[in-house]
């Protein structure tokens, strides 16, 4: 990272002696042919799809360290909408004359069936729990499997149509028409408990999740546009929702993964993949080639998409440049080190830093020179002790006590979060690392 002229210097946090590095990201190509190859889904290193290469929709994979592609299910009827947690993959498929769930373990390349009778579609995924859209009922309702104790149970089975589910942890959210209107609402597999999410008169579907944060596309404005809502602020806060993205054209299927969430978006004018950061509340374009991107997909810092920039559908990737760091859970110490110019750091104006550890820590202030050197902005670290702190200012800097995270910081109860801010000439410059 270079220092900015026009703020005097740019901040930059490390561990150790780990440096965050920001150059290098790309988009790169997963699997490109002349068949088509879309609806992609991503765990880990694994990149999963569906895949006409053999006449029908089969479902094949992709281990992104050791670059190698391999077929999952090849049987002569149509497996389609791949789902992916761990080494389990789920699907939905005809090959018994309706749609069933089936699912592939990638340990021992056994396939298994999970429902049977009428049509199961739109299978996800999350540790042991399946869940689908259902039928059985003479409409669609929302079911599922435990792969532990291979039992089926019940969601919702409401008289009007409830679709598209999604889950994570313990919650499980859909998009429900039992009001006449499309709304998101969720079921708590733990308390057993249904609860409504959004209660907008609008359209608002495709809900995607990620431990307490749903996602979804919006039209309260007159397009797509996405939204988001913290659960545990459900019953707590009045203003439960919140807008992430509601730019120009449309906003549309989100998803999320831990504080990034991608959607495909029309700005441009055609289908293109953006991103926020949850923590910053800042978006970016992933991809805006002239042609369609769409069905994204995120895990860590990791996007995938399809594309259809050479002529056909196929599956493309990108790394996201590291916005914050993890600082692992037995970490005590980190240092803050902040690039300045001419011995001063932002000059007559304020640093600021907070946070709110869920353990004692210890942090140290160090300014590095343009030449290279190191200087310590105070003589001793800043002690950070669980349930009370002490802390030292020095020119140019202020730490703040006892620091909440806001509600767009996002953090949940028990993070460990340290946030650095400058403002030089009235320009903010911001990074957040979490710990827990």
């Amino acid at each position: 990272m270079r220092p900015n002229s026009r703020t005097g210097g740019v901040l930059i946090i490390l561990l150790s002696l780990y440096v965050l590095s920001i150059e290098g990201s790309s988009e790169f190509p997963i699997i490109e042919g002349p068949y088509t190859q879309f609806q992609p889904a991503i765990y880990g290193d694994i990149v999963v799809w569906q895949d006409d290469r053999n006449g029908n929709w089969d479902v094949y994979g992709y281990n992104l360290s050791t670059r190698a592609k391999f077929s999952i299910t090849t049987n002569p009827h149509d497996q389609m909408h791949p789902a992916i947690y761990g080494n389990i993959v789920v699907w939905q498929d005809d090959r018994n004359g309706n749609e069933d769930i089936y699912g592939c373990n990638l340990f021992t390349r056994e396939e298994f069936q999970i429902s049977r009778s009428y049509d199961q579609i739109n299978p996800a995924i999350y540790g042991n729990i399946v869940v689908w859209q259902d039928d059985r009922n003479g409409n669609w309702d929302i079911y599922g499997y435990n792969l532990i104790t291979e039992e089926e149970f019940t969601i919702t089975t409401d008289q009007k149509v409830q679709e598209g589910p999604a889950l994570s942890g313990s919650f499980v959210v859909w998009t429900d028409y039992r009001n006449e209107n499309w709304d998101i609402y969720g079921y708590n597999l733990r308390t057993e408990e249904l609860f409504q999410i959004t209660t907008c008169p609008k359209t608002q579907k495709e809900p995607a999740i990620y431990g307490n944060i749903v996602v979804w596309q919006d039209d309260r404005n007159g397009n797509w546009d996405i939204y988001g809502s913290d659960l545990y602020k459900l019953n707590h806060e009045p203003e439960k929702e919140f807008p992430i993205a509601t730019g120009e054209g449309n906003q549309e299927e989100p998803t999320i993964h831990k504080n990034i969430i991608v959607w495909i978006d029309e700005r441009n004018g055609n289908k293109d993949i953006y991103e926020c950061n949850l923590f910053v509340l800042e978006e970016f374009p992933i991809t805006t080639s002239i042609t369609d991107q769409s069905q994204p997909a995120v895990y860590e810092n990791t996007v995938v998409w399809t594309d259809e920039k050479d002529g056909n559908k196929d599956i493309y990737g990108y790394i996201l440049p590291p916005t914050l760091t993890e600082i692992p859970s037995d970490s005590d110490e980190f240092i803050l080190k902040i690039w300045g110019e001419n011995k001063e750091y932002f000059v007559g104006e304020t640093l600021e830093i907070g946070w709110n550890a869920s353990h004692s820590c210890e942090i140290t202030l160090e300014v590095i020179e343009p030449d290279g050197t190191e200087r310590k902005l105070v003589a001793e670290p800043i002690i950070y002790l669980k349930g009370g702190e002490t802390d030292r200012a020095s020119a140019g800097f202020k730490i703040k006590k006892n620091w909440v995270p806001s509600e767009k910081e996002n953090c949940k109860y028990g993070d460990g979060v340290i946030i650095a801010e400058a403002i030089s000439a009235g320009r903010l410059q911001r990074r957040v690392y979490t710990f827990s």
